[in-house]
């Protein structure tokens, strides 16, 4: 059967190898001749031949041009750290072989690399050149960027991967290319195999032969040997190659350390396993990755064909074979090799004999790895092959953890560093071939017969199981994918046979039936749509620890409840048959509880407030929920959701500390009030209750939890006050950072009593973020100025707000559209706010002028004006016309040369009703020493300001600049071009010429 696979090649390349280097140096000599080489042997190559090093800033198309080579080749020559260009190219270099796996081979040209490691000689004068020169400036840092670049270029490496990905093609390559530069070779090839064959010694024994040249010598043993090898080899500079390794010992023997051989000596090492490197003190490390199709195409033509082009003819099958491989060279080779000479029919033939059993060859190869594991490492390994592929890791771990009561994240991180598995964006990640050799290790356990196999995946072998009652005390797992309406007939007994059944997954099809029976063995039980309301009456389920039945018939028995002594995660999401959830304190170990939008649900046992391990309980959209435990003293519990439970009027008292909740939500439910109890959810940082449009009021205990960081409150149609609890002789101060009261979604506007937020407002000292949008409050009190620490307030769309009354000092962010109730007083206060009080990134405001408190305007896309010694303290104001919606973007020009792209950038959240007033800080929008290289410190500068999206004139009145005199001096900002301004402009632009011609022809 063809399948997609998923691919693990890595992206096209532009380059096979990115050569560094210092150009006056090698260029003309060593660099020169070893490009020629690599063209000669059809090896694509970037040199900069283009002159796109002349400058000292790394370019755009050099940045790409390293990201897009396979290899990076660095000659490190006497003058190469003397250029910053260099140095940065390395930076970059190096960034890639970290964050992305790239390879990086250094070649030390008449230096010592212990002076390009440690920085001396040559490298640490010129460095020292370097960090005498940026002194003082924001460059500091970069110097030791490039210190630890040239650290790292010039270590021990390591090559890692899985079998057949070409690690030892790629050694040889390295070696080859790099042979002439060392005084001795050696290249120790399928260490693994010959150290099992002929011993560490003989190993030892031809290292001193190959290196010194002693054909005879005799060590006796490995550690005897060990002092020898050093002892001979501590001052020659030597090349060697350790190919193969699977054990530390190996490393020890041949190589433990770089002290054993003279400077400049290059040792690599190859192995299916990147811990080894870790372990034996390896900082360079590069994974091996799968070809890319263009050279997956090329590998396999060669053998297949004989040729570099695949035969027209075959292209369309031949693909098939390359999705098959999937990047493994090992396996184009051996197919392309199986194929040769066949006809097309052949072909389709051996496809679909390799989709079914892997090739021999190709297996015998991977499974070397595998062959190496641990015994329960490699129970974990088959259950990734045959049913974790792509999963989330998380769930991965959860589900092992309780279907084989060990913790598997030490066998995980063991397939990791063996190349078996990835992790990538939190999902397990697995090479198609190495699936396949998993199960094809299980499948070889009983390859006629799948009811003896320890784990089944395959639709129709599950599916024969089943309906034949074929089943074995061999099965430990099974997992059915079908169709989802995809129905199945059987009688329900065929897992009597299966005693040693330990998960039981089935994520789709339809059962005519429910099981007959369930082993007593079985610890994970996850059955979407479970076609019976009970389990078997035979069923013990004292082992099982996840029940996960979503969308299921399934009524809580309350007999086998009681039953549950192991049980952590109880889900039944979207089971409508379930209206009661019975006595649940026979299942102590609860931890997870998730019934959501079980939509007949109506009561929930009291037993449940008990459970002290619960630590999330999910109850979303339980639509007909009416009871709740009465009370509830959960001490482990981190999250409960009760969104849209629309028939829930009360919460239960809580009647102890609970310190491990952080997270309550009631949006959408009915519910009145809140029992003044709720002060004891010491532990609350988030709580929600949106949409609860019958609740009334709200305990001020609330605002009281030590912890509270986001209340949400939108669209409470009838909340009107905070209720005291009588003992409080102050106002309190609450630790909340961000509160949303505005309105969303249908309710545009809703109603919001002033008195409610007079009452509000004194006890958030320290919040951050307040949202009223869409409010109807009319006034905005004095008492705001008690949110001292608050920065952002969004008061858009609360058409009948008329007076904002004070403004705490702090705010940077004050968005008002469409508040056109706004009195000109309260204009004019926000305008004074935004230009004097404040250092505010963004105000808006319905207005159309700045009267006298512009310094310079313009009708256009665009102003500018003239500063020197420092960027001025000044703000930039935009008119917005009304009907339309607005989004601006400005750039910054200094000098006519340098740009800073939409430095401002703002987007209106609705149409505007009238004209508005935008207000923008730009030093605090630029920062205040972003622009310290890019305009003459002692001399004026030219800075313009140009709209470059958001409709043009067509959308803005007009634009301008206030200047805050207060921090900035009058006589170092100019706004015309008279006399000898225009002179001025004049030189400077022929200054900025001359000295960016002048940067550009440094290196």
């Amino acid at each position: 059967m063809t399948r997609t696979r998923s691919s693990l090649c890595s992206n096209e390349w532009a380059y096979d190898v990115f050569l560094s280097f210092r150009g006056e140096d090698t260029r003309r000599g060593f660099t020169g001749n070893l490009y020629k080489a690599l063209c000669a042997k059809g090896i694509n190559t970037f040199i900069d031949d283009e002159g796109l090093k002349k400058g000292e800033e790394i370019t755009g198309g050099l940045m790409e041009a390293i990201e897009k080579s396979r290899i990076a080749i660095v000659v490190f020559s006497k003058k190469y750290a003397s250029s910053r260009f260099c140095l940065e190219e390395l930076v970059k270099i190096m960034e890639c072989l970290t964050e992305k796996g790239r390879l990086v081979w250094p070649v030390f040209y008449e230096v010592d690399p212990c002076d390009v490691r440690q920085q001396k000689g040559s490298y640490g004068e010129a460095l020292a050149k370097h960090e005498r020169r940026m002194s003082g400036t924001l460059e500091t840092e970069k110097v030791k960027s490039w210190r630890l670049a040239l650290q790292k270029a010039a270590d021990l490496s390591g090559i890692y991967g899985i079998g057949g990905i070409g690690k030892t093609t790629l050694a040889c390559a390295v070696y080859n290319l790099i042979a002439d530069q060392f005084e001795g070779l050696c290249f120790l090839g399928d260490i693994r195999k010959n150290s099992m064959k002929h011993g560490l010694v003989q190993l030892q024994e031809t290292l001193l032969s190959d290196l010194v040249g002693e054909k005879d010598i005799k060590l006796g043993n490995v550690n005897k040997g060990i002092p020898i090898v050093k002892r001979r080899l501590f001052k020659k500079k030597i090349l060697l190659i350790l190919d193969d390794v699977d054990e530390l010992e190996q490393i020890k023997a041949l190589a433990g350390g770089l002290d054993w051989f003279g400077y400049g000596s290059k040792i690599i090492i190859t192995t299916r396993d990147k811990h080894l490197l870790c372990v034996c003190g390896v900082e360079t490390t590069y994974e091996v990755e799968g070809l890319n199709h263009k050279d997956a195409f090329e590998l396999f033509s060669w053998n297949a064909f004989k040729r570099k082009q695949v035969k027209p003819t075959y292209l369309d099958i031949s693909k098939r074979a390359i999705l098959y491989s999937d990047g493994l060279p090992l396996s184009l080779e051996i197919i392309g090799s199986d194929l040769y000479g066949k006809t097309k029919l052949q072909w389709e033939s051996a496809l679909d004999s390799y989709e079914k059993v892997p090739h021999k060859n190709i297996l015998d190869i991977l499974r070397v790895s595998y062959d190496s594991l641990k015994e329960f490492e490699k129970e974990i390994f088959l259950d990734m092959a045959c049913f974790f592929k792509d999963y989330y890791l998380s769930d991965v771990i959860n589900i092992l953890c309780s279907g084989r009561d060990s913790s598997p994240e030490y066998g995980i991180q063991v397939l990791i560093d063996k190349s078996l598995i990835k992790i990538d964006q939190h999902r397990v990640r697995m090479h198609d071939l190495i699936e396949d050799m998993g199960r094809e290790i299980v499948r070889l356990e009983s390859p006629s017969k799948p009811g003896q196999r320890s784990r089944l995946w395959f639709a129709k072998d599950i599916l024969h199981v089943f309906k034949e009652n074929k089943g074995s005390d061999k099965i430990e797992i099974i997992m059915l994918h079908l169709f989802k309406d995809k129905q199945v007939q059987w009688e329900g007994n065929a897992l009597k046979k299966m005693e040693n059944l330990k998960i039981l997954i089935i994520e789709s099809g339809r059962f005519s039936v429910g099981p007959n029976y369930l082993p007593k063995c079985l610890r994970v039980l996850k059955w979407r749509e479970y076609p019976e309301p009970l389990l078997p009456s035979n069923f013990d389920p004292k082992k099982l620890v996840i029940l996960d039945l979503p969308m299921s018939s399934i009524m809580l028995d309350n007999h086998v409840i009681m039953k549950f002594k192991s049980l952590t995660e109880m889900k039944l999401s979207g089971c409508l048959l379930l209206k009661h959830v019975p006595n649940m304190s026979g299942a102590p170990n609860l931890k997870k509880l998730h019934l959501d939008s079980c939509k007949n649900l109506v009561s929930i046992h009291d037993s449940v407030g008990f459970l002290t391990k619960l630590k999330n309980v999910n109850l979303t959209h339980c639509c007909s929920l009416r009871d709740l435990p009465r009370g509830i003293n959960l001490t482990s519990l981190k999250t409960m959701s009760l969104g849209y439970c629309l028939s829930l009027k009360n919460f239960p008292e809580i009647l102890g500390k609970m310190e491990n909740i952080n997270y309550l939500c009631l949006s959408g439910t009915g519910i009145r009030e809140l029992p003044v109890s709720i002060g004891n959810l010491v532990g609350l940082t988030i709580l929600s209750v949106d949409d609860c449009r019958r609740l009334q009021e709200l305990p001020s205990n609330i605002f009281m939890l030590p912890k509270l960081n986001t209340f949400l409150a939108t669209a409470c149609k009838m909340l009107a006050k905070i209720k005291s609890q009588g003992q409080e002789q102050e106002i309190v101060s609450s630790n909340v950072r961000n509160v949303t009261l505005c309105s969303v979604g249908r309710d545009r506007n809703w109603y919001l009593m002033d008195e409610f937020v007079a009452t509000l407002l004194p006890r958030l000292h320290l919040v951050t973020c307040l949202f009223l949008n869409h409010t109807n409050i009319t006034t905005l009190p004095a008492c705001i100025n008690a949110c001292r620490s608050l920065t952002k307030l969004y008061l858009d769309e609360c058409n009948e707000l008329r007076e904002i009354r004070g403004l705490p000092s702090n705010i940077q962010y004050l968005s008002a559209v469409n508040c056109t109730s706004l009195t000109s007083q309260s204009k004019e206060m926000l305008l004074n706010q935004a230009l004097y009080k404040t250092r505010s990134t963004y105000f808006c405001f319905p207005g159309s002028t700045i009267r006298c408190l512009s310094n310079h305007c313009s009708k256009g896309p665009s102003l500018s004006f003239w500063f020197r010694n420092k960027f001025p303290a000044i703000t930039l104001y935009v008119v917005g016309v009304s009907g339309v919606f607005l989004r601006y973007e400005f750039d910054l020009i200094i000098n006519s040369s340098q740009r800073f792209p939409n430095f401002v950038h703002v987007r209106s959240p609705s149409l505007f009703q009238a004209n508005h007033i935008m207000l923008f800080d730009l030093r605090l929008e630029i920062g205040t020493g972003k622009f310290e290289k890019m305009y003459i410190e002692n001399g004026w500068n030219h800075a313009e300001i140009l709209l470059v999206s958001g409709g043009g004139r067509a959308n803005m009145k007009c634009m301008g600049v206030h200047v805050k005199e207060q921090k900035t001096s009058m006589e170092d900002i100019r706004f015309t071009l008279g006399g000898q301004c225009f002179k001025l402009r004049k030189i400077v632009d022929k200054i900025v010429v001359a000295m960016w011609l002048g940067k550009l022809s440094k290196r």
